[in-house]
């Protein structure tokens, strides 16, 4: 446990050390994407953790922030601002949200069945 928290010191330093001879030699603008490509790393291997244990729900690019939407609402014109424009009640609105983003999460067949699902209930006033 020791060996690894000294470890762990070694490298930040090494990092610190990284970005302060990138910025002493002009190249400032680096120290970003040395910053980006290591926060996406432990993203990448964070959310692969989460995927392991089946918490598709916890992984950031899933949820989203208010200031940034899912990965998965990346469509085009997002679900929400289409059902909003075309004032579209609760159940047309799942219907266009699950299925336009079906394929993009990696639940492709549950989010076809909540579609169906909101479809039945919508056809229930259409029966005799």
């Amino acid at each position: 446990m020791q060996n690894e928290a000294v470890a762990e010191i070694k490298k930040r330093k090494e990092d610190e050390a990284w970005v302060n001879e990138l910025k002493k030699i002009g190249r400032g603008e680096m120290t970003e994407t040395v910053a980006e490509i290591k926060k996406r790393k432990e993203d990448e291997a964070w959310n692969n953790e989460l995927k392991r244990l089946g918490r598709y729900d916890l992984i950031k690019d899933r949820v989203g922030t208010l200031e940034e939407a899912p990965s998965h609402y990346n469509v085009g014109i997002e679900p929400v601002k289409y059902i909003q424009s075309h004032g579209l009640d609760f159940l047309q609105g799942s219907v266009i949200k699950y299925v336009t983003r079906y394929k993009l999460k990696g639940q492709a067949k549950e989010d076809l069945m909540k579609a169906r699902l909101y479809i039945d209930m919508m056809l229930k006033d259409y029966e005799v």
